[in-house]
This record gives C-alpha cells, sequence and structure tokens, in this order.
C-alpha cells in the first residue's frame, strides 16, 4: 500500500509495508528462534558507558568445549573529562580468568577505546560449553569508576567477527560542529 504525505507543501509517496506474519494472525520468529541482534550489551554508570559488549562464539551449530578461549569485543567511551583506566575483568561463573592483552588500558578523558583491535580482552578456561544465543555476565573494573557488571552480554556467532572494525572508530567530536552559515 502506498500513501502520499504533504510536508512543507512537499508531496511524498511512501510506501508502507505490513508484517505479512503478523496480519495472518503468527509471529515472524518464534520466541526460541529470534535473530541476533547485531549489537552487543551496553551500560553506564556515572560517565563511563561500556557498549555493544559481545563474546564471540562458535557458528551457530558448534559448540565452545569446556576449557576453551573466546574473545569479548566492546567500546568503552568516556564522557567525562577526567581519565580512567581498565584495570581488570572478569566473568565468574563463565571462565576462570579474563585476559588483557594490555593492561591497564587507559581511557582518555572525552574519548572512546575500542577493545577487540589493538587491545584485546579473552575469556580463558570456559567454566562449561558455551553457544551462540547465550548471555553472560561480565565484570570490569576502572580505577576511579570502580565495578561495571556488565549483564545480559551476548555470544554472538563466529562470522559477527567479520563487521567488527580491525582498529578503534574515530572518536566522538568533543563539541558539536557549528551551524553552517545561512
Amino acid at each position: 500500500m502506498s500513501v502520499t504525505l504533504g510536508v512543507r507543501g512537499v508531496s511524498r509517496r511512501v510506501l508502507l509495508l505490513g508484517l505479512v506474519g503478523a496480519s495472518a494472525g503468527c509471529a515472524p520468529f518464534p520466541s526460541q528462534e529470534a535473530p541476533l541482534s547485531p549489537e552487543g550489551a551496553k551500560v553506564s554508570q556515572g560517565l563511563l558507558l561500556l557498549q555493544n559488549v559481545s563474546v564471540l562464539g562458535p557458528v551457530p551449530t558448534q559448540t565452545l568445549p569446556a576449557g576453551a578461549s573466546a574473545p569479548v569485543y566492546f567500546m568503552v567511551i568516556n564522557k567525562s573529562g577526567a581519565p580512567d583506566t581498565l584495570v581488570a575483568m572478569s566473568a565468574p561463573g563463565v571462565a576462570a580468568s579474563v585476559e588483557l592483552s594490555k593492561a591497564p588500558v587507559a581511557v582518555p578523558a572525552h574519548s572512546s577505546v575500542w577493545v577487540g583491535g589493538g587491545v584485546t580482552a579473552t575469556l580463558k578456561g570456559l567454566t562449561s560449553p558455551l553457544q551462540v544465543g547465550q548471555f553472560v555476565t561480565v565484570r570490569t573494573r576502572f580505577e576511579k569508576a570502580g565495578e561495571i557488571v556488565v549483564p545480559d552480554v551476548p555470544v554472538q556467532p563466529a562470522s559477527y567477527a567479520s563487521t567488527l572494525p580491525s582498529r578503534p572508530p574515530s572518536p566522538p567530536p568533543s563539541r558539536p560542529p557549528s551551524p553552517l552559515p545561512s
């Protein structure tokens, strides 16, 4: 179905798509088979934000065995005027330890750090098998912000790695851009 909308004197034709499954009285995905989100967990504490926190698991039909390792990917965004430092990580009940390739990890003021590129975090010695679609809890410890618990971290399929940046994304601008002259 299409609808013509008038916006400030300009006519636009908009195509409206319905959910075919919903209109037929059935859900598009059974709850057990809902597609994974490409985004990971997100949590903030004060002016420190952890986002897109994900564990990279196996291919969807396989399982990482107990004792194996799995990488953790996430972005740390420091919105404060003071630097902070990621000093340790853990995943109680999930892994014997979490290894940071470069510790401590400096997180400068008004900037972001991508963990998964130049700095890596790895779950070591999984305490039980891990499958795509599971959720785990990861704990981080910062020098100033203290402990930040990240619940509901998704275990993403191995193919998810191809969507991740190999280097940190550019940090957001420290102030909004000036408006363009009219």
